[in-house]
């Protein structure tokens, strides 16, 4: 395969290779495809959250003025672990914490709409998968963000079953 895009091969301002193509894409010439090393690759993760050991990083995320939209600025991290104890307790739920080279910053909450009560505001399809995400205020995240929606999608859409995500 072969390209040249106006950003470069990593898309980052800041990074050496942020314009690296930049000449090749003006000028109509293509460069060979290579493979990001593992050095310059995000490694990208999912684990299943663990309510008693996790309760507190989420409780800090959610406090957050930011977080208000996540409805939990009001609950004790006890209350944090409860809910999260009950969601991990549903097989139609799943609640997982994405890691960035081993690093909490964000979570990532599925959900069946043809079992969730919230499945009942929108027309459900075959095949949708309900999805909500928090990303953490965490500088480990940025610049990352559109290599971590991409492994995201990647894992959802992982399943055939999965045709429609519903964030």
């Amino acid at each position: 395969s072969r390209w040249a895009v106006p950003l470069g091969s990593s898309g980052r301002a800041g990074q050496p290779d942020h314009d690296d193509q930049f000449t090749a894409w003006k000028d109509g010439t293509l460069l060979p495809v290579n493979e990001l090393t593992a050095t310059e690759a995000p490694t990208f993760c999912l684990r299943a959250v663990d309510p008693e050991v996790d309760a507190t990083l989420l409780h800090s995320w959610f406090t957050q003025p930011r977080a208000a939209f996540w409805g939990m600025a009001a609950r004790s991290v006890e209350e944090v672990a409860g809910i999260y104890g009950w969601i991990a307790s549903q097989d139609h739920l799943t609640a997982d914490l994405v890691l960035l080279d081993g690093r909490p910053v964000g979570l990532v909450q599925t959900y069946d709409p043809f079992v969730d009560e919230i499945g009942e505001h929108y027309d459900r399809r075959a095949g949708d998968l309900g999805l909500h995400l928090f990303l953490a205020d965490d500088p480990a995240r940025a610049g990352n963000t559109q290599d971590l929606m991409r492994f995201l999608l990647s894992q959802v859409f992982a399943d055939p079953a999965v045709q429609r995500l519903v964030l």
